[in-house]
């Protein structure tokens, strides 16, 4: 799976970089039935110096549909793993219609 980050008023530091592989190879898991490159996740966050909140949105591009997820955290891992968790729920909701269709 591809997938691009923006992010915007913070740098990404190395411990939060490593827990974003850790958290994209969970939804890879997923993403059995597709080659390496097909699906690309895209990832934007954003620091909100004032309110004091990481928030974003992420989209997972499939050949059937595209899947997203909004989410907001006082931390940027909260954050990173409120959007995942949202992502791998649509899957796996996904994966269930195929069943019942196949």
């Amino acid at each position: 799976m591809i997938y691009k980050i923006n992010t915007d008023n913070f740098e990404l530091s190395q411990k939060a970089e490593e827990y974003l592989e850790k958290q994209v190879k969970k939804v890879e898991r997923f993403l059995s039935n597709y080659t390496s490159d097909l699906p690309l996740l895209q990832l934007s966050v954003k620091h909100h110096l004032k309110r004091r909140v990481f928030e974003g949105s992420m989209v997972l591009h499939l050949p059937e549909q595209p899947l997203s997820a909004h989410f907001r955290a006082a931390s940027f891992n909260e954050a990173i793993k409120t959007g995942f968790s949202k992502v791998v729920r649509e899957l796996r909701e996904l994966k269930e219609k195929r069943q019942i269709y196949d």
